[in-house]
């Protein structure tokens, strides 16, 4: 039994079988506004550029270790988590160190060539963190707004 009507769950078995070779077949989860895409009834499918920014914004949202799902996986973020509640996020050791994670973790995915760039910012309650990426001889640039 599916969380998702029978109708969508039929348009996303026929997008995965559709095109399986690419790997890039991903329903387009929205960040802003935190929902599924869907346009004159359809389920969106995710671009290449579209999923690994979904891909960046979950890794960066997940803290490593917090969710079972993710047991025996490196998936997600622990310096960040850490900090957490401090006021350590302008310091340059503290950002270093956090880029330093994030490049570890961005390299594990398969898809990613290069870590091109990974800029962060304190903003007065949240940091901007802007990630530059080569996937598959594209550039990739992507926004994720954390809150601290």
């Amino acid at each position: 039994m599916s969380i998702f009507p029978a109708r969508m769950t039929e348009e996303i078995q026929k997008a995965v079988v559709d095109d399986k070779k690419s790997g890039y077949k991903d329903i387009y989860f929205d960040v802003k506004s935190k929902k599924i895409v869907v346009e004159d009834g359809k389920i969106q499918i995710a671009t290449k550029k579209q999923q690994i920014q979904q891909w960046l914004y979950l890794l960066i949202n997940t803290e490593f270790g917090k969710y079972k799902v993710y047991e025996n996986t490196e998936f997600g973020i622990s310096f960040l988590y850490e900090m957490r509640g401090h006021e350590y996020y302008s310091s340059g050791f503290t950002i270093a160190q956090i880029q330093d994670e994030l490049i570890e973790k961005i390299k594990l995915h398969k898809y990613i060539d290069e870590v091109i760039e990974i800029k962060i910012e304190k903003d007065f309650d949240s940091l901007i963190i802007t990630i530059v990426l080569k996937v598959d001889a594209e550039t990739v640039e992507s926004e994720v707004i954390y809150n601290v």
